[in-house]
């Protein structure tokens, strides 16, 4: 049983006040005192100061009703058992309550046998949620605790003396940690300029992708191995993953889903760098590398490499092609000189006495620096050359082999070439855009799907969209599908929330929302116009 558990009892009516306080067993129940409030507003000053853990409140009150009272607790993220004493019983009322979390709903007369199981079991959350706090209080220390040693392991605070983070760790009280545990580092980095666009706070997005990183990657909810760091561009993190726990191979089809979790969520293409494996008190040193060797395969979102593969690539090495010129022959159409161009790159490539391998990759990178160059020239999201499944798998064999580099060449030209002409006969963007939300606007589509399928960014759609058109996409969609779920409330039986869901709305609040604004009347109320015979849009 709780104890020191405050009650509120908010009426109008002073005799059911008194009724209850004088007919509870307080000490039984475990309720230290009650709190009396005659109205709404008086009862949101008390729960302000005193924080009562069970409220009792009427609905219908001078001021301020229950409703709003329970809706100030809902929005103040003020942590209460809510219940409503009341001679309501309409259900509009108790479909507001259950809104806004009421767990009970009580009807004078007062039944105190029924009164009483209420408040047991509203102490009986009021205990189970204490538990739950106390222990994710706990954990949430731990975290922090460990975090923060990692990093301070991380950032090379202790450099990669063993005995000195071995003092680190015995300080902390960390049980887990021992500097000679194996462990094995994982980077992943992204780049944020869209996310900052589409109103991302640093702080918000920092937060997410750590969280994220961290469960899917060591499968513990919080953020006790993982360190992020976040720039005006970009945001990594580093995780610190048992290597006696988790393979190489365990390691990657981890990071894959991630990956898969951050396009779906957060609409970020990470590159990720797997470390080797090394003791705890090696970790700055293999941070460090890792950092130094990341840049070398930021163009490659999506993808993850070993470090061991890129360790011996060599940023300042000559680039084996010309961007220029392959931006030249892609605006020329010259598919032929561009293939030429690669084969020649290859040709010095097998004739050189350098690392294969690692020419290998730079070829990769200049040829997608190109093709990076050609779309943002042209005002189209980069993006888009991640969004073709064939093209991802070519481009993660494009190293094995000449023949592989060349078909990966050939791919990369022939969709980044169709993706520009699709662009160019390009005036009716536009039209091409409404004939894809005419198919798909009942679908979740949002800005940025609507923008791949242009080859366009999201922000240049939303501006040559308003200016032709004269609203915004949104605004568009949901014209579109008011007009549907018109014709449907006439010609079906259809009831308001099933038409909602047909047309794409899943919260049946906002569809009204949506069609009361553009129809100056609910639903229900148009629909009622229609039967009488109202000429009402």
């Amino acid at each position: 049983m709780a104890i020191n558990v405050k009650l509120l009892v908010c009426d109008d009516d002073i005799s059911t006040i008194d009724v209850i306080q004088s007919q509870l067993n307080c000490q039984e129940l475990g309720i230290q005192c009650i709190l009396r409030a005659y109205n709404g507003e008086a009862a949101i000053g008390i729960i302000e100061r005193e924080r009562p853990e069970l409220i009792l409140c009427d609905i219908g009150m001078p001021k301020v009703s229950g409703i709003e009272v329970l809706k100030y607790i809902y929005e103040n993220g003020v942590y209460t058992e809510f219940a409503f004493l009341t001679c309501y019983e309409d259900f509009e009322y108790a479909r507001e309550a259950v809104r806004y979390g009421a767990t009970n709903y009580l009807t004078k007369p007062i039944d105190f046998d029924e009164l009483n199981e209420a408040l047991l079991r509203m102490i009986s959350s009021v205990n189970e949620h204490l538990a739950q706090w106390e222990k994710g209080e706990d954990q949430s220390a731990r975290d922090t605790m460990q975090n923060n040693v990692l990093r301070q392991i991380h950032d090379g605070f202790y450099g990669t003396n063993r005995d000195r983070i071995e003092k680190l760790l015995v300080r902390s009280g960390l049980a887990c940690l021992e500097a000679d545990m194996p462990v094995r580092l994982v980077m992943m980095e992204a780049e944020t300029t869209k996310n900052s666009e589409n109103g991302w706070e640093r702080e918000l997005l920092a937060y997410t992708y750590s969280h994220l990183a961290e469960e899917v990657l060591t499968g513990h909810i919080g953020c006790s191995s993982t360190i992020v760091n976040v720039g005006e561009r970009y945001i990594w993190t580093t995780t610190f993953m048992r290597a006696d726990q988790h393979s190489e191979e365990d390691c990657f089809q981890r990071a894959r889903e991630f990956f898969r979790l951050c396009s779906l969520h957060l609409t970020l293409m990470p590159v990720c760098l797997i470390g080797d494996e090394r003791p705890l008190y090696q970790a700055a040193a293999e941070a460090a590398e890792l950092r130094e060797q990341i840049p070398k395969v930021m163009l490659h979102g999506g993808s993850i490499y070993f470090l061991r593969d890129v360790r011996n690539i060599t940023s300042a090495t000559t680039s084996l092609i010309d961007e220029v010129q392959i931006m030249r022959m892609v605006k020329e159409n010259d598919r032929e000189k561009y293939l030429a161009l690669v084969s020649g790159a290859l040709e010095k490539i097998s004739h050189s006495h350098s690392d294969n391998g690692s020419l290998m990759f730079l070829l990769h990178q200049d040829i997608l620096q190109a093709f990076h160059s050609c779309l943002r020239d042209n005002n189209m999201p980069i993006r888009v050359l991640f969004q073709n499944e064939e093209l991802r798998r070519l481009d993660r064999n494009a190293n094995r082999s000449p023949v592989d580099m060349v078909n990966y060449a050939s791919f990369l030209y022939d969709y980044v070439s169709g993706a520009l002409r699709s662009k160019s006969e390009g005036d009716d963007i536009i039209g091409n855009v409404k004939r894809f939300i005419m198919a798909h606007y009942k679908e979740d589509i949002d800005r940025d799907a609507v923008a791949a399928v242009a080859y366009i960014t999201p922000n240049y759609l939303s501006k040559r969209f308003r200016a032709e058109v004269g609203m915004s996409l949104r605004e568009y969609i949901n014209q579109l599908r008011i007009e549907e779920a018109k014709r449907l409330l006439l010609s079906t039986n259809a009831t308001v929330t099933e038409v909602a869901s047909e047309v794409g709305y899943d919260n049946i609040s906002y569809f009204s929302t949506v069609f009361r604004k553009l129809c100056g009347m609910s639903p229900v109320e148009w629909c009622a116009g229609k039967r009488n015979g109202d000429g009402s849009k």
